[in-house]
């Protein structure tokens, strides 16, 4: 069934340091997420068994991706396959959005 998700309804969740996330719509099979970093920040690679795809929206990032560092900038995109060790650091505030499959039913506690 159709569910909608009004962008002003969504909670702002506080991840970490300067992240929060706003979890947009979603199914059991997918979820997007919008991440924001009002600060620079320097993350831990991590990996999960989730497919990903990560959509720079704003600022500039340098990603992580097993080791290898990979400037991000507005309209930039990757897919992530699960279990691949990868995180984003923010050289400027900025957001981004990602795309799980399927659902981090982890983000949902």
């Amino acid at each position: 069934m159709p569910e909608l998700v009004k962008y002003s309804d969504s909670p702002v969740i506080a991840v970490k340091g300067p992240i929060t996330r706003k979890i947009l719509a979603h199914g059991p099979s997918l979820m997007t997420v919008e991440v924001s970093f009002s600060d620079e920040f320097v993350d831990v690679p991590h990996s999960h068994f989730h497919d990903q795809i990560c959509v720079i929206l704003e600022g500039m990032f340098e990603l992580n991706l097993n080791g290898e560092m990979i400037m991000m900038t507005p309209g930039d995109s990757i897919f992530l396959p699960g279990n691949v060790p990868h995180c984003v650091n923010s050289l400027t505030p900025g957001k981004l959005l990602d795309i799980f499959n399927p659902r981090r039913d982890d983000f949902l506690k």
